[in-house]
């Protein structure tokens, strides 16, 4: 559980709340993103980090822009498309 930086254990929280006010398990998230249910339950469990690629997948199906380094943001539109904002 050590190693994480304070951006991964961000946008961690950010899901977490995310699949909370959805009333979201794991395998809703990962049904809804496409994800294998055991890379949500580890990044909910905060034991890994998953790759920015499935984070943003991850964000996708929650709604949710991810957030890189300030006030950038990455917004991946259904299709794997991927915009700055």
């Amino acid at each position: 559980m050590t190693g994480w930086t304070n951006a991964e254990e961000a946008v961690r929280l950010m899901v977490v709340d995310a699949m909370a006010s959805r009333r979201w398990s794991s395998i809703d998230l990962a049904r809804a993103s496409g994800v294998d249910r055991r890379v949500v339950e580890r990044l909910v469990a905060r034991t890994r980090c998953p790759m920015v690629d499935t984070l943003a997948r991850i964000a996708d199906a929650l709604g949710m822009a991810l957030p890189v380094g300030g006030a950038t943001a990455i917004a991946v539109a259904r299709g794997g498309s991927a915009s700055s904002r």
